[in-house]
């Protein structure tokens, strides 16, 4: 069997390197959310679906790079 997981830590990393340092407000101000999203993305904490969509806009990624399959070992 397989199932569908979210990779938080490549998002981490993207948003981290795309962000080079500037202030969570000033990121937050060209993304259009929260600066305190950009912080919870950065820390792999849960995101709204709406925040994520706009991060990955913002990172010129699609959403699906975000996201892997994983075979789960039968029990």
């Amino acid at each position: 069997n397989m199932e569908l997981r979210f990779d938080a830590g490549k998002l981490a990393i993207d948003v981290l390197r795309k962000r080079q340092g500037k202030p969570y407000h000033e990121v937050g101000i060209e993304v259009g959310i929260a600066p305190s999203t950009i912080y919870r993305a950065e820390s792999r904490l849960p995101l709204s679906l709406k925040s994520f969509t706009m991060i990955c806009s913002w990172l010129q990624e699609s959403p699906g790079n975000y996201f892997n399959f994983e075979k789960i070992e039968s029990k």
